[in-house]
């Protein structure tokens, strides 16, 4: 099961890379995760540990992450450890001059539950990431435009 997807966000490439590999910021853009959380000690980067609670075709389900690439600005790469779906997913970070380029591909294959059900769930899932990752656009655009609007000395920080 492959699933990619792409989208431009109109932000710096440090402000989409740092808030987008923020696991406290995924349940804001991701549909479906109701917790993110590093169980690992020190900064996110190769090696964290990460514990995702999701729901998924009306199921609930928890998954242990681990960061396998960490490259600021370029590579962020996650591999499911355990769950469900175990895949490795890997958001690609390129700018494109005023904004970023991230480039999403996800691969695996489902176990359990899902197995019987692989192009069903293949289809959901690209559905989904297409979703999530447009809202990640909306959520970080919108951020801009509030900022500047209240203040345009505090864009810079944002």
């Amino acid at each position: 099961m492959k699933i990619e997807t792409s989208v431009v966000i109109n932000r710096p490439i440090d402000k989409v890379f740092v808030y987008s590999t923020d696991p406290e910021n995924t349940p804001e853009w991701q549909t479906g995760l109701l917790e993110s959380r590093v169980t690992s000690a020190g900064p996110i980067g190769v090696g964290s540990t990460i514990r995702d609670v999701r729901v998924f075709m009306g199921r609930q389900a928890a998954s242990t992450v681990q960061v396998i690439v960490y490259e600021p600005n370029k590579e962020f790469t996650l591999k499911v450890e355990s769950g469900e779906i175990q895949f490795e997913a890997r958001h690609l970070y390129e700018s494109t001059g005023d904004g970023t380029k991230i480039t999403f591909i996800a691969e695996g294959k489902p176990n359990g539950f899902f197995k019987h059900a692989a192009r069903l769930i293949a289809r959901k899932m690209q559905q989904q990431f297409e979703s999530d990752f447009l809202k990640l656009k909306h959520v970080l655009e919108d951020v801009e435009e509030r900022t500047v609007r209240s203040s345009p000395s505090l864009a810079a920080s944002v």
